[in-house]
């Protein structure tokens, strides 16, 4: 992640946090039952008029006054500042393991799960061209294919494409391990096979440029 990209997300997140600030003080002034929606439109009209945030924020301003525009008080704009906001405080307060390569950090995920007695197969050494889909075989287990695990690192050991990683049993050891070494991930499809195998799907981004619904360790106080 980049300088300007962390300085994008910060503004990002001041804006969602001032206007969360705002509405709950205008809460307690008026003593009494308040539309958040209706106060945050309001509140994005002011901010753009007034520029009270910098260009970068910009752009959500507009996105959000244009959500506004066309749902108006269903645009459920209050739970949309909270969403946010809470990614993006989740992404600032991730430990990090500076001086670690992408998958050093990966292998110190999984290596702390198999220390745990989950059985770990990054990419699984099984060809659907040859040989019968891939079953679990272990009741907690990890595992990604060829397909997602080839080139997914450069020579400097650093993710260069999204992973897909799949889950048997309960993920949020997974999801914690992850987190604790520096990976934001996302949740993917979940699916069950005719065996009553439970399969969860999470994604990994380079830089943590992530995409979808966010994964929360489950130490995380949203």
């Amino acid at each position: 992640m980049n300088k300007l990209e962390i300085n994008h997300r910060i503004d990002l997140y001041n804006m969602m946090l001032g206007g969360l600030i705002a509405l709950e003080f205008h809460k307690s002034r008026e003593k009494s039952v308040v539309n958040g929606t209706l106060f945050l439109g309001g509140w994005l009209k002011r901010v753009k008029k007034q520029k009270c945030y910098p260009k970068s924020a910009s752009q959500h301003i507009n996105y959000f006054l244009n959500l506004y525009k066309v749902k108006g008080r269903y645009s459920n704009l209050v739970n949309t500042f909270n969403c946010i906001r809470n990614e993006l405080s989740y992404l600032y307060n991730m430990p990090l393991n500076k001086g670690a390569s992408d998958n050093t950090r990966l292998d110190l995920a999984m290596k702390k799960l198999f220390d745990d007695g989950w059985s770990i197969n990054l990419p699984i050494a099984n060809d659907p061209t040859m040989n019968d889909p891939y079953r679990p075989r272990y009741k907690k287990e990890v595992f990604t294919t060829q397909w997602y695990w080839k080139n997914a690192f450069n020579d400097q050991q650093t993710l260069t494409k999204e992973i897909s990683v799949f889950v048997i049993s309960d993920p949020q050891p997974v999801i914690d391990s992850l987190y604790s070494n520096g990976f934001i991930i996302t949740k993917g499809l979940s699916t069950e096979d005719e065996f009553g195998n439970k399969y969860y799907q999470f994604i990994l981004y380079p830089n943590n440029a992530y995409l979808g619904e966010v994964a929360f360790a489950s130490h995380y106080n949203c």
